[in-house]
Order: C-alpha cells, then sequence, then structure tokens
C-alpha cells in the first residue's frame, strides 16, 4: 500500500472509531486542545459535532478516492486469480465426466473461469484420444452451467473474506466507518449527523 492510501486510513479510522466513542461514552464537550492550544467552553457544542462530521466525509471521499485509484484494480486482480485457482478443479471434474474420463485440454492448458464466463459459459478446446500409443486431439465444446459452479464460487468468496489480508487491508476500513456512520445515526444523539443537520437546516 502506497503512503498516500496508509495516511487516508489511518485519518479514517481514527475519526470513525472517535465518533463512535464519542457517543458510546456520551461524552460531553466542553474543551478542545488543537495543536497545543486549548479552548474553553463551547456556547455551541454542537458545532464540534458538525465540523467532526464534514471532515469524517472528507476522510471518507479521500480514501474512496485513493482505493479506486490504487486498492480497487489489485483487490479485483488477486479475487480473479484465485477464483480461477479454486474453479480449476471443478471445471476439469465435470469436463471429464462429460468425455468419459478422456483427457480434456483448453487452448490455455487450465480451466479458468474467467475464459469460462467470457466465453459465456461454453467451454471450448479438445479431447486426447489415445490409440495404439499415438494421441490424437479432437475439437471438444460443453456448456457449463454457471449454477454447476456456485459451491465453489460460495467458498472462494468465503475464503477470500477471511483468510486474504489484502481484504482486510482495503474493505475494514469501510466497515468501520460505514458502522461508526450507522451508530452515530441511530437514536437520541446530540452528535447524530440527522440531528445535525436538522439543526443546520432550521438554525
Amino acid at each position: 500500500m502506497s503512503e498516500g492510501i496508509l495516511r487516508q486510513r489511518r485519518n479514517l479510522i481514527i475519526l470513525s472509531v472517535l465518533i463512535a466513542f464519542l457517543k458510546f461514552g456520551q461524552v460531553d464537550i466542553n474543551q478542545v486542545s488543537v495543536l497545543g492550544i486549548s479552548f474553553g467552553k463551547f456556547g455551541n457544542p454542537s458545532g464540534v459535532y458538525l465540523f467532526a462530521w464534514i471532515i469524517w466525509g472528507y476522510f471518507f471521499y479521500r480514501y474512496w478516492q485513493y482505493f479506486g485509484q490504487e486498492g480497487a484494480p489489485l483487490f479485483v486482480g488477486v479475487y480473479s486469480r484465485e477464483l480461477d485457482d479454486k474453479c480449476r478443479h471443478k471445471i476439469g471434474t465435470i469436463l471429464g465426466k462429460k468425455t468419459g474420463g478422456n483427457a480434456v485440454k483448453d487452448s490455455e492448458g487450465y480451466f479458468a473461469y474467467s475464459k469460462l464466463k467470457k466465453n459465456r459459459w461454453v467451454f471450448d478446446g479438445s479431447v486426447v484420444l489415445a490409440k495404439d500409443g499415438v494421441e490424437t486431439y479432437r475439437p471438444f465444446s460443453h456448456e457449463i452451467p454457471r449454477r454447476s459452479l456456485w459451491g465453489t464460487l460460495i467458498w472462494t468468496y468465503l475464503n477470500f473474506l477471511f483468510r486474504q489480508s489484502i481484504t482486510s487491508d482495503y474493505l475494514l476500513s469501510f466497515v468501520i466507518a460505514l458502522g461508526a456512520f450507522w451508530y452515530g445515526c441511530i437514536g437520541a444523539w446530540e452528535g447524530s449527523i440527522v440531528y445535525q443537520v436538522f439543526l443546520l437546516l432550521h438554525s
């Protein structure tokens, strides 16, 4: 991960956790210290909450930008390779049953989920036929419905979600941020973004 996305992730997580803490602890804001400068009692404490939400929105937007530029392409690439790897055996088993156990080869030498999807779920390759010690290749095409791979797809998704570090590296920040947003919106809390917008519109 680049320094830029690490910085945006850190800012977003810290502020999200702070907002959740303010609500959970029912913190009464009466003094704030910024860069060593202490501000005493506030005449309008709601302004602090509104300012925090505005900064939270900025951090969320910046992290989303960095994720789209750096994280998303890497995330999709790793997931696609994982999907190809996990589905290769299943696809080979399906084709082996169709050909009565004869070896099946495709143009790239392996059974890729991405290639099958691109080909609209139709496998195009060849069957290896051996007779008198001589191998011949016969063109072979077979439709493989996506539903026949659902079990493997679900397993791959769960394995990728919980066992790959890239998931926590890039997606956990969104989970924490959106969780803090949801937690900060529900219930009767003066720091709720809904309450702050209501005050702003009726001020």
